[in-house]
């Protein structure tokens, strides 16, 4: 796990190098109408926070005997019962998680061939798509919740695997991060992977938009920016965001920004580029994003078992803690 380790903090030194770089552009980038949405800011007021995720300890195997937290917390997404799974690439596992109060669930590690993972996605079938950030591999993982479920390394992209995410066509979308560069996909059924930009920056956590393009944050830009998911072409969208991370799609149609230092969440408008500060987690640092069957989104820290849990309309962010530390 040494191995794991340096990795870990190789990858929490390029971030803060990429931090920065982009101070200069953070305080100037962007367009007019970027800036002006920025500068008027405001806090939301606060609104009552929505209903909990149900849980779900009855759909998959656990309470688990053994509730010792992870390491810290990376990718992160909700099986279709409404399970969050988390990868946790310092602890070198992933784990199915309840979102109502913590509890561990699953745990896949080392003997159901498990390593760095950084980010996890599901495609319709349920199968658990995930990338080795050290390994340099894209492994999938049938049935998680089952006993006996076990990772097959499916393709080779190289050190610093990081985003994935699946389209609606079954197609899983990967690419690499600050260890390199590159966005590939594979499609259902093929055994090699389609490369389908060089280099688009340094991607990371992205997703689907309504016009069926790749949004993905570019850190050492401090942008955002839609690939084409068929030639690659690749198309700014906002610039001035600090150290973005994270992109998701809200399910009100917003386009929204994690930034990693500080841990805020943005609102970006793709058509004119606005970008407006909306929320900031409950941690110093963050790493990714999701939104949970209750509307609210889930922001996880490297650094930390624990998982910003943030009502997007406003609100006061809570934290959900993960597994019981030993005494």
């Amino acid at each position: 796990m040494g191995s794991t380790r340096r990795v870990v903090r190789s990858a929490v030194a390029g971030l803060t190098l990429l931090g920065g770089s982009l101070g200069t552009a953070a305080c100037s980038g962007g367009t007019d109408e970027a800036r002006s949405a920025r500068s008027g800011a405001t806090t939301p007021t606060t609104v009552p926070a929505l209903p909990t995720v149900p849980t779900t300890k009855g759909v998959v195997p656990g309470p688990l005997a053994d509730q010792t937290p992870p390491k810290g917390a990376n990718g992160l997404a909700f099986d279709a019962a409404g399970t969050l799974w988390l990868a946790d690439l310092a602890g070198g596992q992933i784990l199915a998680v309840d979102a109502s109060d913590g509890t561990i669930l699953v745990r896949l590690a080392a003997a159901q061939g498990v390593a760095s993972p950084d980010d996890l996605a599901f495609d319709a079938d349920g199968t658990l798509w995930w990338t080795d950030y050290e390994g340099g591999h894209l492994g999938r993982i049938d049935r998680p919740a089952q006993p006996g479920a076990a990772s097959v390394a499916v393709a080779d992209i190289g050190p610093g695997a990081n985003p994935v995410a699946v389209a609606d066509d079954g197609t899983v979308f990967v690419g690499r991060t600050i260890l390199g560069r590159g966005l590939w996909a594979l499609t259902p059924g093929a055994t090699t992977l389609r490369q389908v930009a060089g280099d688009p920056g340094l991607i990371n956590a992205f997703a689907f938009g309504p016009d069926a393009r790749l949004y993905a944050p570019v850190g050492d830009a401090g942008t955002v920016v839609a690939i084409d998911p068929v030639d690659g072409t690749v198309e700014k969208v906002a610039s001035g965001l600090s150290l973005p991370v994270s992109v998701r799609w809200a399910p009100d149609g917003r386009l929204l920004v994690l930034g990693a230092a500080p841990a805020v969440v943005s609102e970006v408008n793709p058509r004119t580029g606005g970008v407006s500060v909306i929320q900031s987690a409950r941690s110093d640092v963050a790493d990714n994003m999701a939104f949970g069957p209750d509307g609210r989104l889930y922001i996880t820290a490297f650094d930390q078992p624990a998982i910003s849990v943030v009502p997007t309309s406003g609100g006061e962010a809570s934290v959900l803690l993960i597994g019981v530390r030993p005494r």
